[in-house]
């Protein structure tokens, strides 16, 4: 065989067992996510809010200078 074809192939080979690789690692994370439940990137859960809501009225916060 030709060498061009020889690096060829030898490439081909590298880039498919590179792919292989890498589904099984994103099988192996999603496993990890299902198993963990449904989160946030960060780890915090999806239901806690720190902000208030956008156009909420809030009463028990009024102005100090009152």
């Amino acid at each position: 065989m030709d060498s061009r074809v020889t690096v060829f192939l030898i490439v081909m080979l590298l880039a498919v067992l590179r792919g292989l690789m890498q589904r099984s690692q994103v099988r192996k994370e999603m496993e990890e996510r299902r198993l963990r439940g449904p989160r946030l990137s960060k780890g915090r859960p999806i239901t806690s809010r720190r902000d208030p809501i956008v156009g909420q009225k809030n009463d028990h916060h009024e102005d100090a200078d009152d």
